[in-house]
């Protein structure tokens, strides 16, 4: 059962992962991390979701959805996968996945496509926001500047940078 606080909601109700992650954190580990092994919903081919922006709407099979905040790791995603020091591991790659809201709800199946729509101006890729969450307070800046974020999420790096 998961913490409801930190996990979940409307802005995390689908968390997204690259295979090609998987395949960089297996061969790290020598361990062979199958899809949805890191608990995302939506293992993706192709896809480098540090460079997607956030607020990007995209289409996959008749849902659309919407990146909107990056996974942020904790004990409990390290105890899972079992390894020491999981978190700052983590956090010092960079690229964290993306959870989406769902804005239209629909059946997604294996063969299904990603089909993005048009790109948010602010630039805000979920790299940067990621690094901002973990406390790089310049990026943060960058970040609150855009206020691209939900308000809880963008209230949290006021606080950082204040």
């Amino acid at each position: 059962m998961g913490n409801a606080k930190h996990h979940g909601g409307a802005d995390k109700a689908v968390y997204i992962f690259a295979r090609e992650e998987l395949d960089f954190w297996s061969e790290q580990g020598d361990v062979n991390y199958a899809n949805g092994m890191f608990g995302e919903n939506l293992t993706t081919v192709g896809v480098n979701w540090s460079e997607v922006l956030i607020n990007q709407r995209f289409s996959v099979g008749t849902a659309v959805l919407e990146v909107s905040v990056p996974r942020q790791p904790c004990r409990t995603f390290a105890m899972w996968l079992e390894r020491q020091g999981w978190v700052k591991t983590f956090t010092a790659h960079g690229d964290c996945g993306a959870y989406a809201r769902v804005l239209a709800p629909g059946i997604i199946e294996p063969k299904h496509h990603i089909v993005f729509h048009d790109r948010p101006e602010h630039g805000i890729t979920m790299g940067m926001v990621f690094a901002a969450k973990m406390g790089n307070k310049n990026i943060a800046q960058d970040v609150v500047a855009a206020h691209c974020l939900p308000e809880h999420h963008h209230r949290q790096l006021v606080k950082l940078i204040s």
